[in-house]
C-alpha cells in the first residue's frame, strides 16, 4: 500500500515523503487496560473481553539467576508467538491507525510498524 501510495504520487507529478516507524518492544509492552477498552470500542461482547481479560492476567516469569531463581510479575504485553497475541496488538494499535490526518496523509499499519505517508 506504501508504494502504490508513492507511486501515485510521483506519476501525477506530485511529491511523497514516508515516515517509518518501528514501535519498540511493542508486543511485550502492549497496556492490557488499552486492549480491554479497544475491545470494547470495537463492540466484543463482555463475557469474550473478560475471556481475553484473564487469558492476559495473572502471568508469572520465573528466570534463574546466580542467587537462585527470581519472580517477576508480568502486566502488560501479549505472546508475541501465540496466534491470539498480534491480533490483540493490532485490536489495540487500530487507534493509532484511525487518527484523523490532514488531506494527502495515511497511516499505515503492519503489526508493530507504521508508516506516515504523505502524498502531495
Amino acid at each position: 500500500m506504501v508504494v502504490n501510495l508513492a507511486k501515485g504520487a510521483l506519476i501525477s507529478g506530485g511529491c511523497c515523503a514516508v515516515v517509518a516507524l518501528d514501535v519498540k518492544n511493542a508486543f511485550n509492552s502492549a497496556n492490557w487496560n488499552r486492549i480491554k477498552g479497544a475491545l470494547d470500542d470495537i463492540g466484543v461482547p463482555g463475557y469474550l473481553a473478560n475471556l481475553v481479560e484473564n487469558y492476559l492476567s495473572e502471568k508469572t516469569l520465573w528466570y534463574g539467576t546466580d542467587e537462585g531463581p527470581k519472580e517477576y510479575i508480568v502486566t502488560a504485553g501479549v505472546p508475541e508467538g501465540s496466534v491470539l497475541g498480534p491480533l490483540l496488538w493490532n485490536i489495540m494499535y487500530n487507534g493509532v491507525v484511525a487518527l484523523p490526518v490532514p488531506e494527502g496523509t495515511t497511516i499505515v499499519g503492519f503489526a508493530d510498524d507504521l508508516a506516515v505517508v504523505v502524498a502531495a
